[in-house]
C-alpha cells in the first residue's frame, strides 16, 4: 500500500516563549492541513523527548512518507533521534523566525534546526531544510515541492517494469542493473521471454485477440484484419496485455 500521511512534530523547550512558539505552531498547521488531508500531529508543542516517545507510540510508521520536524524553538538532538528510530520516512527540518529584533532569542529555533540537521547527517539519514514562518509564500512553495518529491519516490517504489527479452549482444547500454535500481529506487524489473511470447501469443482462442483489431481499425486507416501480419500483431499484443496484467506491471520495454 502506498504511503498517505505527513507526521508533523513541532518541538520546543519550556525555557524559551511557548506562547510565540505556539502563533508559530498554529500557523504551520494550518498550512500542512491546507495541502493534504492527511496530516498526523499533536494538539500542542512537544516540550520533552519522553512526551515525543509516547506520541509516536500511536503513530503508523508505515504510513507516512515524510516527516517534517519542527524546530519551534532551540531543542537538542535528543528529539530527532528519537523521531528517526521509530519513522523510517525523510525529514523535512524546519525552522521559524524569530518573533522581534534585539535582545534575548525568544525562541532560537535555527539553532535548533541546524543542531537538528547536524544529527541528521551523521545518522546518513536524508533530510532537507526550510527556514520561514508558516504563513510565507516561499516557504509553502518548498514545503510543497518537497513534498511532491517524497511522492514521486514513494510512487516508484510500487514500480513495476516489464523487459520482454534481452538486449543484443554488446549492446550494454540497453541494459540496467536490477539490484541497483531496486536498492537506490524501489523499482522491480520482470523479465519476460520474448520467443516464448512469440510462441504461446498464437495458442491464444481467436475470441481473446479479436478486440484487438477492432482497436486498431479504428486507429489504422485501410487496416486489413485479415492479414497474417494483422493478426499475429493482435495475438501477440493480446499475449503481452494479458501479462501486464498478471503481473501489475507499470511500464514496458520490448527489445527492438
Amino acid at each position: 500500500m502506498p504511503k498517505t500521511s505527513i507526521l508533523y512534530v513541532p518541538i520546543g523547550r519550556k525555557t524559551f516563549d511557548l506562547e510565540a512558539g505556539e502563533l508559530q505552531r498554529k500557523k504551520s498547521s494550518e498550512f500542512l492541513h491546507s495541502v493534504t488531508a492527511n496530516v498526523i500531529e499533536p494538539e500542542e508543542i512537544i516540550t520533552s523527548p519522553e512526551d515525543l516517545e509516547v506520541f509516536l507510540e500511536n503513530v503508523n510508521s508505515e504510513d507516512i512518507v515524510a516527516s517534517i520536524y519542527q524546530s519551534v524553538t532551540f531543542a537538542d538532538g535528543e528529539f530527532i533521534e528519537a523521531l528517526i528510530k521509530k519513522v523510517e520516512a525523510p525529514v523535512i527540518v524546519w525552522s521559524v523566525r524569530e518573533p522581534s529584533v534585539g535582545g534575548r532569542l525568544r525562541l532560537n529555533s535555527l539553532t535548533g534546526g541546524n543542531s537538528t540537521s547536524h544529527v541528521l547527517r551523521c545518522a546518513n539519514h536524508p533530510f532537507s531544510f526550510v527556514f520561514g514562518n508558516g504563513d510565507e509564500a516561499q516557504v509553502q512553495k518548498r514545503i510543497k515541492i518537497q513534498l511532491k518529491v517524497q511522492k514521486v519516490i514513494e510512487d516508484l517504489k510500487g514500480l513495476t517494469i516489464g523487459v520482454i527479452g534481452e538486449h543484443p549482444p554488446g549492446f550494454f547500454f540497453s541494459g540496467t542493473d536490477e539490484e541497483a535500481l531496486q536498492k537506490q529506487l524501489g523499482v522491480t524489473v520482470k523479465n519476460f521471454d520474448l520467443n516464448k511470447a512469440f510462441e504461446e501469443c498464437v495458442k491464444l482462442p481467436r475470441e481473446r485477440w479479436e478486440g484487438a483489431i477492432e482497436r486498431a481499425e479504428q486507429q489504422v486507416i485501410g487496416l486489413n484484419r485479415n492479414e497474417e501480419t494483422v493478426q499475429r500483431f493482435a495475438q501477440f499484443t493480446t499475449y503481452v496485455q494479458e501479462q501486464i496484467d498478471a503481473e501489475d506491471v507499470s511500464a514496458l520495454a520490448v527489445r527492438c
